[in-house]
């Protein structure tokens, strides 16, 4: 959808954009697309999570060291 160019008639009509984005191609889809999204979102949360807790266990440790003051 990136470079699906749209016109003053997209914006008019009611809803706005029904046709090109609510009716389009890009949001046809059905219950196995939905399973593999829930399964790409699972893996993207697993893997910012391990970055996350990591950043965290490092501002825990810095705060232990430094006597509680973050600068």
């Amino acid at each position: 959808m990136r470079h699906i160019k749209f016109t003053w008639e997209d914006i008019a009509q009611k809803p706005s954009f029904k046709t090109l984005i609510t009716k389009g191609s890009a949001f046809r889809f059905g219950m196995s697309d939905v399973a593999r999204m829930r399964e790409e979102m699972e893996r993207l949360i697993n893997n910012l999570s391990k970055i996350y807790l990591a950043m965290k266990e490092q501002e825990k440790a810095k705060k232990k060291t430094s006597g509680g003051n973050l600068e």
